[in-house]
């Protein structure tokens, strides 16, 4: 199990935001596959420019994972909010050309009001701590969709 501390900026053409967020998740790792189930925003705010505060919405989302080879993966997970059941589901690979970095491509299905398909990449670098301690994450993420036009994701995660 771990923890996710993210930091969040948010820019749009009529306002900027920042604030932070907490997840925690629980994974079962085997040898070709894993499920897991995260618990995103457990803590969070995010404060406008307009001096506005508000918090992320919490959302559940579990997961599948099934590794074709020691350097790659396809994953499945389906995300769920209060409002919202599917919220998303995405469909990803990773690939790790060398030890502790890889890189992601994917593809969401968005379920609410203006839903839509979502185009990801990212580049992931893993660094073990050790094995008694864990080891720290950090990834990027960059997305496009009409609504949000481009957008970053960072976070940075402890494993223990």
């Amino acid at each position: 199990w771990g923890v996710n501390i993210k930091y969040l900026k948010h820019t749009t053409t009529w306002e900027e935001g920042s604030g932070y967020g907490l997840d925690a998740a629980f994974f079962i790792r085997r040898r070709k596959s894993s499920w897991g189930a995260n618990v995103e925003n457990l803590i969070s705010q995010v404060k406008w420019g307009t001096q506005r505060k508000e918090s992320m919405p919490l959302t559940v989302k579990l997961g599948t994972v099934y590794r074709f080879s020691s350097r790659g993966l396809l994953a499945l997970d389906i995300g769920a909010s209060r409002e919202d059941f599917p919220r998303e589901i995405r469909l990803g690979s990773e690939w790790w050309p060398m030890q502790g970095m890889g890189f992601r491509l994917g593809i969401v299905k968005i379920f609410q009001k203006s839903a839509d398909f979502r185009a990801t990449a990212g580049l992931g670098f893993h660094i073990p701590v050790g094995k008694k301690i864990g080891s720290i994450e950090f990834d990027y993420a960059f997305s496009y969709n009409r609504d949000l036009r481009h957008t970053h994701y960072f976070s940075l995660s402890y494993g223990f």
